[in-house]
């Protein structure tokens, strides 16, 4: 959601460069113009209705910490309701873990595969 805030931001400073035809479309418009308004709302909507879809998703919340990285998290950090799902999730060891201590990286994928 932080990228919807910054393209609606950007959109309504008339700045656009990640979008090349946007960008010189919006330099060419007046700053109160329509077509900021035309990208503006939907933005807006769309925020909303990933706020009213998903209304219990916080970016801070250390109980989703896992989504971003399974291997840096601890059982204890994640929400009781998923911890056996994360539990499956993460695995025994990490890759990097294997590989140095094999001389066969086939045997270390075979390994992770069971």
């Amino acid at each position: 959601m932080a990228k919807l805030d910054i393209w609606k931001c950007r959109v309504q400073q008339g700045y656009a460069a990640s979008f090349r035809n946007l960008d010189s479309a919006l330099a060419d418009s007046n700053s109160d113009s329509e077509l900021k308004q035309l990208i503006i709302i939907p933005l807006s909507d769309l925020k909303a209705e990933f706020i009213r879809y998903f209304p219990d998703i916080d970016d801070k919340c250390e109980a989703w910490k896992f989504i971003r990285n399974p291997f840096q998290c601890e059982v204890a950090d994640v929400a009781e309701e998923v911890q056996e799902e994360f539990l499956e999730l993460r695995p025994s060891c990490l890759p990097s873990d294997l590989i140095s201590g094999s001389s066969d990286s086939n045997n270390v994928w075979i390994h992770i595969s069971m």
